[in-house]
């Protein structure tokens, strides 16, 4: 039997240079290390995210190009693209990123390409829609102390002493959430372990005919509550139409117009 040997066309190689070429470029253009709310525990140490930061380079023209896409738009994956070719960590994959990371890299990117001010929207308690500046760098994410193991895996104990293993979710896997079966997509994607179970047969078994309502529904709002987060809210100065001052606190969306001044 001959040996075979795949040769890449003028073509393919011309491509391949073009595309490590471009790679080499951008990297040299000024970044810097931006830590990671999750702290990298909700990776397995296999991942380069389990260093709980990452290098990011400043935006460019070509990146621009990418805020412009209608395709990616139409697809939703704006922010993906883009975060996939500011950040310049070698084997990163933007599709294991959980939401909080991923929203604290979208509030970074802003941050460090456009500036810290950005102009929102918002309604004050005397329900009046005003528009007021956001100083991006008063963000914080709150802090995250759960331990895991070298799977990115945490523990949890039902009240009648079942032990789980779980991960939190990716934002990619977020997205395919199903409207009629919600509850049951986020425990079979969640849960990896049962005690000594580790079938995956067996484990969506077990969440359908041994995991009750109310144990299932302490579960979900424990992974709610410790889940890592970038705090969106932000506190607002406002003279309302009676002359009075009004101070609260409200969140603002993140929205494709984040990008734009």
């Amino acid at each position: 039997m001959s040996n075979m040997t795949t040769r890449l066309s003028d073509t393919q190689l011309a491509e391949i240079a073009k595309q490590r070429y471009e790679t080499q470029q951008r990297n040299q253009i000024p970044g810097v290390v931006v830590d990671l709310p999750s702290r990298g525990l909700v990776y397995p140490k296999s991942s380069v995210l389990r260093e709980g930061c990452l290098e990011m380079r400043h935006m460019t023209a070509y990146d621009e190009d990418i805020l412009t896409n209608k395709n990616y738009i139409q697809h939703n994956i704006l922010f993906e693209k883009l975060i996939e070719s500011v950040i310049t960590t070698p084997g990163f994959n933007v599709n294991e990123l959980i939401e909080a990371d991923k929203e604290w890299l979208i509030v970074m990117i802003r941050s460090i390409s456009y500036g810290q001010t950005y102009d929102v929207q918002v309604t004050t308690p005397s329900n009046e829609t005003i528009t007021a500046t956001v100083n991006l760098a008063n963000l914080q994410f709150k802090p995250f102390d759960l331990i895991s193991d070298d799977n990115g895996l945490f523990e949890y104990k039902t009240d009648k002493q079942d032990v789980l293993k779980f991960k939190f979710l990716s934002a990619n896997t977020m997205k395919s959430l199903p409207d009629d079966r919600a509850v049951t997509f986020i425990l079979n994607n969640s849960i990896f372990q049962v005690n000594d179970i580790t079938d995956k047969n067996k484990i969506s078994n077990w969440i359908q005919y041994k995991f009750l309502r109310e144990d299932s529904s302490k579960f979900r709002k424990y992974m709610q509550l410790n889940a890592p987060e970038v705090d969106l809210s932000y506190e607002f100065n406002h003279i309302n139409t009676q002359g009075k001052q009004e101070t609260f606190r409200a969140r603002f969306p993140i929205r494709s117009d984040f990008f734009w001044l």
